[in-house]
Parts: structure tokens; sequence; C-alpha cells
């Protein structure tokens, strides 16, 4: 609310324009754009309102994208007749936080008014702050000096301790057609004992605090000085005062003398505290503020008032607005707590965050560990769900694997977060967007010994696109030792040297008996021994870079009585990369060879024992 100051009696009709410093609740309407401050209240949009009781809802978006809801309820009015909102029409889009004003009525003084401010964040574990200043849209008008006293509740979707904090403290010059205009100082004690709410000069309106109940004396004894009395002050409105020694501090005039001023005074920041018996000290920014503090506002122009006040991971704000001082120039007589028209503004910042979230799971298709066999093919491995890299349903998840979400750089990634899963296997980073530059990788650094066989890709590489905040289904699957992927399956079949054709003979997994006369037995020796080893890929994905070997065995290794060495028929030269010859002992080796899924291949070498057990 704005008051002036009436110096001569004959003059007071020039002095009685009330402005208004305006307080405002930050809202993001689509086509109404602030010229206020202050600024980056965010989006608003009222979808509905009750100006008689004070109420409204609707949603918002802050200036990094993040959004919400939002309610504001009126808990009580003194003084007031009467209250609008900007934006100003349902369904209008505000672009600078939600502005109430408050409307003045003369005729109640002690003006008094309460509000709360709820959010409601779309994505709940983002961290939302509450701001709190004076006029977001008005450009016209001015506030008093009043107190105002912060409550606050903290959200119920995060640990983060709320904190509420004075986040910019601006100076302002000061407003002459308000009661903004007194300068707050001490009372020169002994010299006034009276404050009169008259216009003459010969009571220069020396105003106090009303810091405590009526009639009783201020608790801290804070006093206004009327800056008109003060050097260079000017006699018409709005003259700006001429500030004196160092561009800070103040004098009164001759002959007006009536009060002392604080050490320092200063006509600088708007924000200041009432916790100093003599003076009212600058609340600097960053200052913590406590629940149901305290702290005055200082009159100032709605174009002129940049002061915010946040309050960081809050579910809901409650403000308490007063006037203090006494006397004003629409009353004769000593009137506590008048004010004209008063703004409040609110508003929301919050960057959106990103959430990244997946199972490490045992890929194990709903097969029992107990029933898992490593040399099976087929049976209960025919099972789409079996290995396939997906988290079906009935498969569980693994515990205890560590989880890195990093920037994919290499040699020298950035690691934004490290995690281990729960006992369902689950995990999930949250980070606030700004945090993240670019594409990140989620990587499985330390993975459970019980599960030592990955389905998936160790790494996952998640491609942000700007507007998708939440990234699920980031898993990565496991199984134990014995549902490997890859089955080899090893068989033999006898024969003289002389087949011509690998895959005429007949295969089998059983053992061959060897006799050194050959009577009762499969082979003797300088007969053969064809071998068939086929490669099983039981899994419903792709494997590569399989590489079979196999050793001849060589006379007193492994208790090995005779030596084997390699014999005719020649090998398929493209599945081989050793450089064994016919005749010569060694290890067979295969190329390097994909398997598509359920797929199989097999490869087919030829062996000679020697001739008597000397060789």
């Amino acid at each position: 609310m704005t008051g002036c100051f009436v110096f001569t009696a004959n003059s007071l009709a020039n002095y009685l324009a009330w402005a208004k410093y305006t307080v405002v609740f930050a809202m993001m309407l689509s086509p109404l754009i602030s010229h206020a401050t202050p600024q980056n209240m965010g989006q608003f949009k009222i979808t509905s309102r009750n100006v008689t009781n004070g109420t409204a809802n609707g949603t918002y978006i802050t200036s990094q994208g993040a959004t919400g809801s939002f309610t504001i309820i009126r808990n009580e009015t003194r003084g007031y007749n009467a209250m609008t909102f900007t934006p100003t029409t349902d369904g209008m889009q505000g672009m600078n936080g939600i502005e109430i004003k408050n409307e003045v009525t003369t005729t109640v003084s002690q003006d008094k008014f309460t509000y709360t401010f709820t959010i409601t964040p779309d994505d709940p574990k983002s961290i939302h702050t509450i701001k709190i200043g004076q006029a977001s849209y008005a450009t016209t008008g001015n506030s008093e000096v009043a107190r105002q006293t912060l409550d606050f509740a903290q959200s119920d979707n995060t640990a983060i301790p709320v904190r509420a904090f004075v986040k910019q403290n601006s100076s302002a010059d000061y407003y002459y057609d308000a009661m903004g205009d007194y300068f707050m100082g001490a009372k020169f004690e002994g010299k006034i004992d009276t404050f009169l709410a008259n216009q003459s000069t010969s009571a220069p309106q020396l105003r106090q605090n009303d810091s405590g109940p009526a009639g009783t004396i201020p608790i801290n004894k804070l006093y206004y000085f009327a800056i008109p009395n003060l050097k260079e002050a000017g006699t018409t409105p709005p003259p700006p005062y001429k500030l004196t020694l160092n561009d800070e501090f103040v004098e009164f005039k001759t002959g007006f003398r009536k009060g002392q001023l604080p050490p320092m005074p200063t006509f600088k920041d708007i924000l200041k505290s009432e916790a100093q018996k003599d003076t009212y000290a600058v609340l600097s920014e960053n200052t913590t503020l406590a629940k149901n503090i305290s702290y005055v506002s200082y009159g100032v122009s709605n174009i002129n008032s940049t002061y915010v006040i946040a309050v960081e991971n809050a579910k809901s704000v409650t403000l308490t607005y007063e006037g203090i001082m006494n006397g004003h120039t629409g009353s004769t007589s000593d009137v506590f707590g008048e004010t004209y028209s008063e703004w409040i503004s609110f508003g929301v910042e919050g960057t959106p965050n990103y959430t990244f979230s997946g199972k490490v799971f045992n890929d194990n298709g709903g097969i029992n560990d107990t029933q898992a066999d490593p040399l099976l093919v087929g049976g209960i491995y025919a099972n789409n769900k079996f290995f396939n890299g997906i988290l079906d349903t009935g498969e569980n998840g693994i515990t205890g694997s560590t989880i890195e979400l990093n920037n994919c750089a290499s040699p020298s990634k950035t690691v934004y977060a490290i995690t281990t899963t729960d006992a369902v296997g689950f995990y999930k980073f949250i980070l606030p967007t700004t945090s993240i530059t670019g594409d990140v990788c989620i990587t499985e650094t330390v993975r459970p010994v019980n599960y030592p066989n990955a389905t998936s890709s160790s790494t996952r590489t998640v491609v942000l696109n700007g507007t998708t905040k939440d990234y699920p289904k980031q898993d990565f699957g496991r199984v134990i030792d014995k549902n490997g992927a890859l089955v080899l399956v090893k068989e033999q079949s006898a024969n003289t040297c002389t087949f011509t054709n690998f895959t005429a003979l007949t295969y089998s997994k059983n053992a061959l008996t060897s006799s050194d006369i050959g009577v009762g037995a499969d082979i003797k020796l300088g007969q053969c021994i064809a071998y068939k080893i086929t490669a099983h890929n039981r899994a419903n994905i792709n494997i590569s870079d399989i590489i079979v070997q196999d050793t001849l065995q060589e006379k007193g290794v492994k208790n090995a009585n005779v030596t084997s060495l390699l014999a005719l028929p020649e090998r398929v030269s493209t599945d081989f990369t050793d450089t064994l010859v016919v005749g010569q002992n060694g290890t067979v080796k295969t190329v390097a060879f994909p398997l598509l899924a359920q797929a199989n291949r097999s490869f087919y070498f030829n062996a000679q024992y020697g001739s008597t057990q000397s060789n």
C-alpha cells in the first residue's frame, strides 16, 4: 500500500495520491507478459478461481521446463475489501508467476492477509522451489513497510530437507509517495514521547513499528523518519532525495532533529531483519530463514521491487503480511497497521529430472535354477524366453549388481552416479537435466559371482532426445553358469582311415574301447577316429566370435598311452585356422564364427592312433 506525508495543511490534497508496491504470485499465463520484477517466476495458468474466498488453482511450467499444479488458499484477511488474481482470466497463461492484489479499505486498520500456496510437481522426484516476491506483473503502485511471516512445509516426495533463503535482495530507490519514504532508524531517547499522525511541520510524523500488542512499547524500538524532513529532500513530490555523506548516509534538516539515525543508516536493500534491537539489519542474499520467521519488506514501487524469497523443496508456503506502521495521511489519529493496496506474488522454479531405471534379472525363461543342465540342448531350453536379453514374466531380479551412469566417454569418462540393485534387482538414477550433457551410458560394472553369464550388453547407451525425461526398462540379463548359451557336443566314429566323406559316418557320444590286437574292441592301434564337434546356441539371441579348439592326445600327456596324428581325409580348409597337416600332432582350432539364435554348426576332422604302444 502507499501513503504519502503531507507537511502543510493547505497542500494536503496534493499529497493524497496513494500508490502501491507489488508483491506477486508468480504464474505462467500464455499471452500475459510481465515487465515488472522479480522475473523467472514461471508460466502459470489459472483453471478456476474464487475472488470472494481468495482461492485459485491451476498449472505451471517453470522457466527450466518442469511442470506441476498449484492451489492458493486465503486463510485470513483484514483491512482489504477485495482481491484480484493475475492472470485475470481463467485459461490465460501468465508468463511470470501468479500475482495477488489486495484492495484497500481505510475504515479498518491493523491490515493483514495470509495466503497458503501449495504445489504438486508432475515429476514427484524433481526439486521445485517456491518463490515469493512483490509484484510480478504490476508496473504501477507500491507497497508499504510491512512485516512478513513465513511458514513452510517440506515436500512429501523427497528426503532432501526444505530450505528457505533470501534469493535476491536488491537495492531500490526510495519512492516518494509511499510509506516506504520513511527511513527506518532508532528513536532519539528522551526527545520524543508522542507519535502524531497529523500533517503539520510541527509534528514531523516520526512513526514507530507496531512490534508488540496495541498500547505496549515496541519490542525492538524501531522507528520511521519522513524523508522530506531530511536534508535536500525537496519540497514537492516526487523529487528524489539527494543522499549525502559517501552517497549513503542521511542527515535531518535543521529544526527537524526529532530522532536518531542508526550508526550507518542506508537506503539500500528491500528486505530487513527484525532480529537486531536498534536497527533493521540487511538480510543478505543466501541467508537461511527459519520456519515462522518474521522480516520486514521496505515500501518500494512495484516496478523497482526485485526481492525474492525462495523455499527449496517445499510442498507449500504460508505467508502472512501485516502493516506495522502507525499513522497515515488519510487519518488524523494514530492508527496502527494501515496500508493501501498491497501485492504479493508466487512463482516456481525447478529443473526437470532425468530418470533412468531398470532391473538386473535372471534371464532363465522361468526355468528353475535347480533344473539347469549345462549339456542339455532342446527340452526345457526349447523356450523362447530363455536367454533372450528381455525381462519376461516369471524372471526374477538379481541383487548386488553395481550400476554406473556415465557420459560414455573413453577412456576418461565422467561418472554421474553409482548405485546397487536392490533386493528385487531394481535400480534407478534421478538427476536434474542440467547436470547431464549429451547422451549417457548405463554400465553394469560389478556382477554377482553366482550369475557370471551376461545375456545382454554390460553397457546400454541412452540417446537423450530433448523431450523425453523418463527412460525406464534399461535392463541387464544374467544367468548362472549351468544356463550358458553355448553347448559343445563332441561325437566320434571309429574307422579304418579310408573313408572320404565325413558326413557319411555314424557318430556317437558314447566312449570307444581300444585294444592292441582289436579283439572285442571298437578300435585298435593304427586305426582312426573321426570327430564331429557341434556348437549349439540354445539362447534366443545371436552370439558371435565363437572359437572351438581340441588338442590331439599325445603319449605321456594326461595319461595318454599313444599319440594321435591328424589323418585323411582333408578337413574343410575354411573351417579351421590352425596350421596342422596330415601326420602332425597338435591343437585343432576353428575359425571365429557366429551362431544365430537356436542355431548350430558342426566341424569334422579325423585322427589316427599309433600302430604300436611305443608310438
